[in-house]
């Protein structure tokens, strides 16, 4: 499934707790998200790093209430509960949504080859997996895959998104220009 602009289905069935407030760094840093749409950018649009991409594209779902960086681990009954960085079995995803059992992973490979492209589809059915193993049968993902400033054609991206949904049918794809 292609989020792009559905991407608020994910937010609108994800309600977050009274206790979460909205920072005003927050709503800005989702804000500055509106400049990567091509057709209001005049310069060229650079390519991120892939710490840069996490950091941008994480944003709004952290404005929702996603925690991001959040480590968890399942206890002796198989709860998922919060985990030290880097403690043995535990999963750390981009963010994560405890309330609705969401996870986001941002991903900024180089896709203008087939290699890219497989090598980054084996990485998300991997993850994915890992995903599923951890959070349970009922965790929703996203993919979010940031392609703003790679040389890529739109056949290229098409034939993506279509090995995407052929080998994990089960996520959602969430594509940045």
């Amino acid at each position: 499934m292609i989020l792009g602009g559905a991407l608020m289905s994910v937010f609108e069935r994800y309600q977050p707790p009274e206790s979460v407030e909205k920072s005003n760094d927050k709503l800005e840093a989702k804000d500055t998200l509106k400049a990567d749409n091509p057709t209001s950018v005049e310069e060229p649009i650079e390519k991120r790093t892939p710490q840069e991409s996490e950091s941008e594209l994480t944003a709004p779902y952290v404005a929702f209430g996603f925690k991001e960086q959040y480590s968890t681990k399942l206890d002796e009954e198989g709860n998922v509960v919060p985990a030290e960085w880097g403690e043995a079995g535990s999963r750390r995803p981009d963010a994560y949504a405890p309330e609705t059992n969401t996870v986001v992973e941002v991903k900024n490979y180089s896709v203008e080859k087939a290699s890219g492209r497989n090598n980054l589809v084996h990485n998300i059915r991997k993850q994915t997996d890992d995903s599923i193993e951890h959070y349970g049968e009922d965790v929703h993902t996203i993919e979010v895959i940031d392609l703003r400033g790679h040389d890529v054609s739109v056949d290229d991206v098409e034939k993506l998104t279509k090995k995407l949904e052929e080998k994990c049918p089960e996520i959602g794809i969430d594509l940045r220009w």
